[in-house]
This record gives structure tokens, sequence and C-alpha cells, in this order.
């Protein structure tokens, strides 16, 4: 197409009709804002020096993309430039979380992991408030969690502690929890040691054992109370497993008395349970000595 530059410009050099430049461009930059501030084409020339001049110039405080020639070195400077003025840190320290408020009974909150979270999101760069959504979020989640698994956890106590009382019906419930407790103080010391004695932390912290908690919750007193079993840390499958040992066991003795389960009676210089003698004299009765 034939251009005579002359049909456009007036003798002054101004332009005759400025919005034909559009025209000009062609129709891809038919809605361009490029030509609206240029009156004449001493102007236009000197618009496109300028811009001819800045194409491959680095601006002041903008941050330029690297070309498709970069080196890895000017590309890990480009990212690091980004996510400086995106927020990031020097230090974890930096960041402020939000700690739950409260937390779920027997729920702690957990340190360590916060610390680890704070360094991992500063050596990746994460910026202060991107940092405080995804770890609020975290602690939101092991809040739920943990509720949902406390729920489950309650919903089976009661599911073991209902059946417990179908197999153990009656007197049953008092005395084969007392037969266990026969059992696991018979073999308390010797099974399990730590757990029947107790023992003392490194820091000093001494932990009760077993034969302690049981003694002191008077639990021979009230031996279907199974929350207070619990309590002392014997569920009900520990129950039932001691009441088989103890049905087991040699000799093995249903307690009669008080919580140290020792009522006893002296018989030719030896000294046995109450129970035993209890046996020992029907017997003797229903035996035919003539």
């Amino acid at each position: 197409m034939d251009f005579e530059l002359s049909e456009h410009l007036n003798d002054d050099g101004t332009f005759i009709n400025p919005a034909a430049l559009k025209g000009l461009a062609g129709p891809e930059h038919a809605d361009t804002k490029a030509f609206d501030d240029i009156k004449d084409f001493q102007t236009f020339v000197k618009v496109h020096a300028d811009t001819k001049s800045a194409l491959g110039k680095k601006l002041d405080n903008v941050i330029q993309k690297p070309g498709k020639d970069a080196t890895d070195a000017d590309k890990a400077a480009y990212k690091a430039s980004l996510k400086a003025e995106l927020g990031a840190v020097k230090s974890g320290a930096e960041y402020e979380f939000a700690r739950p408020e409260k937390l779920p009974a027997g729920m702690g909150y957990d340190e360590a992991m916060e610390a680890q979270f704070r360094e991992l999101f500063a050596k990746t760069g994460m910026a202060k408030d991107e940092a405080k959504q995804l770890y609020d979020a975290y602690n939101e989640y092991q809040v739920a969690r943990y509720n949902t698994a406390a729920k489950a956890e309650q919903d089976q106590i009661k599911i073991d502690d209902d059946q417990l009382r179908v197999d153990w019906p009656g007197e049953k419930m008092l005395a084969n929890p007392r037969l266990a407790y026969q059992a696991m103080a018979a073999l308390g010391a010797e099974a399990f040691p730590k757990l029947w004695n107790g023992w003392t932390e490194a820091d000093g912290t001494v932990i009760q054992g077993l034969d302690a908690r049981l003694k002191e919750s008077k639990i021979f007193d009230s031996p279907g109370d199974l929350a207070k079993w619990r309590a002392c840390g014997v569920d009900t499958s520990m129950l039932r497993l001691y009441c088989v040992i103890g049905a087991k066991m040699d000799g093995a003795k249903m307690l009669t008395g008080d919580s140290a389960g020792k009522k006893t009676v002296m018989v030719g210089g030896k000294e046995i349970s109450e129970a035993e003698q209890a046996q020992v004299d029907a017997a003797n009765a229903n035996t035919d000595w003539s």
C-alpha cells in the first residue's frame, strides 16, 4: 500500500487527524492508547526513539525477568528478589503464627514442630502472610484431627465397657475384676516391673506404678467401676486377660477383703486367706469321715 506522509501532516508538522494513527498501526492495535498524547511528527519520532532505547535496559525499582540465555545464578537472583519483594523473612523467628486459643483436653502444643516449620518456611523464602495462613490452617487441622480421634476412642471405650458388662453379668462384675487384680498383684512385679513399681524420669519426675495407683484408688472395693480401672491404666482387654490368668493360676484365690486383698487366718501355724479357709471348711462339712 502506497503511503504519503504529507497526507497526514499539516505544514507545521502536526497530524491532520491524530486518531488516524491507530489505523496506520493496524487492526491489532485498534484499542491502543499509545498515540493519545502524540499530536505532531516530532513527538512521534521522540517517543519511538525513547521506546527503542528503553528496550533491554534495566529499569530502576523494577524486578526484571531474566532472558532466555540467563544463567542459573541470574535465575536464582531473580527468584530471591521476587521473594524479598513479596515479604520473605531472614529468620523463622519473624513469622507470626496464631496458636489455638484453647486446645482440647489432653492435647499439648508441639513447640518443636512449630520451630521446624519456621525454619523450613524461612529457608524456602515464604512470605510472612503466606506462612501465617498455612501454619494457622495446619493448627486448625491438627485440633480437628485430635477431636475426631478422641471421639472415636471414647466411642470404642463405651462399646468395650458395655460388652464386658454383658459378658460379666451380675456378680461376675465383682468377682472377675477382683480375680484379675489378684493375678496382677501376683505377677506384676516380675512380668512388668517398671509399670508395676513405677520409675523416675531423667529430670527427677517420679512416675507412680500400677500397684500404687490401684491401691490408692481402692479398686478392690469397687471392682465394677471400669472408669476407675481405666484411670489407673487398666482397660477392659487387660481385665479380661488377667481374669483368665487368675483363673488358670495354680491355687488362685478370690480376694474378699480390703484393697490390699489380705484377710487371713492362722491354721496350724500357717497363714492362709479366709476364702481358702472357707473352702476347706466346706469340703470338711461335706465329707463323711465315718
